[in-house]
């Protein structure tokens, strides 16, 4: 089943108002790197439609322009082939982060049609099936929509009980010099939470890989280099790797940072 802080974030990354602030981290590169490029260019000629189905989605992606036709092809075995051989990509999309994490649970069946493809992609685990449909409609679909401009955009996770949100710290009393932590899931990705009362913050630090932090409650001051970004609830930043940054609450506030081992 998916692990508790994949619930969490996907109550807390589920809010209709989220908007990310900042550029993509770490996309990778090479033929599928390339193959993706061309497709998000020329995504006004591709077509899609989508069923969801019990155990998961249906999809039919496809182009009247042959070249087109064939690199949907080309990327939708490549992307098979990244699940089945553990090579994620886009690891600091939440969404995709949680789709390579399962990926053992996700079936994939592909059949070639005259302008494109048929996939079918299942899974036993209905939590599973929530972020297959999620990346159905959310990620690829909204891809093909928008094209590059969607492509430097986290995808939030399917919307889960809020229950899920007791993994997060408390806020610390009033009274107490510093804020509140805890680790909430350590695998491939690595999630932490904080909760500050007002006024209460990160000093200036450096990490060496980049990171995605969310915003789930109250507001905060973030400065990255010599940047200012004012976060409310449901707003998100890409902190890059090996760039000074800090955090100061604004008010009492709740956060997640999302970053990869």
């Amino acid at each position: 089943m998916m692990p508790r802080l994949l619930l969490l974030l996907a109550a807390l990354l589920a809010l209709p108002a989220a908007h990310a602030q900042g550029g993509r981290m770490g996309q990778g590169r090479g033929a599928h790197h390339d193959t993706i490029h061309a497709l998000l260019a020329d995504h006004e000629a591709i077509e899609r439609r989508v069923v969801d189905r019990p155990d998961g989605v249906e999809t039919w992606t496809e182009s009247d322009d042959p070249a087109v036709a064939a690199r949907i092809r080309e990327h939708v075995r490549q992307m098979k082939d990244r699940l089945e051989s553990g090579r994620p990509m886009r690891r600091w999309d939440p969404l995709f982060a949680a789709i390579f994490e399962h990926a053992d649970a996700i079936s994939m069946e592909i059949e070639d049609t005259p302008r494109g493809v048929r996939v079918v992609e299942t899974s036993d685990d209905p939590e599973v099936v929530a972020l297959i449909r999620q990346h159905a409609h959310r990620a690829v679909s909204e891809f093909v929509e928008r094209g590059m401009d969607r492509a430097h955009e986290p995808t939030p996770l399917p919307e889960m009980p809020s229950s899920a949100l007791s993994a997060m710290p408390l806020l610390p009393d009033a009274d107490d010099a510093s804020f509140a932590t805890a680790d909430l899931y350590d695998g491939n990705t690595r999630v932490k939470g904080f909760a500050f009362r007002a006024g209460q913050g990160l000093p200036v630090h450096t990490v060496p890989v980049e990171a995605y932090l969310l915003v789930t409650e109250g507001a905060v001051r973030v400065t990255v280099g010599d940047d200012v970004h004012a976060l409310r609830a449901g707003e998100g930043l890409a902190l890059p790797g090996g760039v000074a940054h800090a955090l100061e609450a604004v008010e009492d506030t709740r956060a997640v940072l999302i970053r990869p081992r």
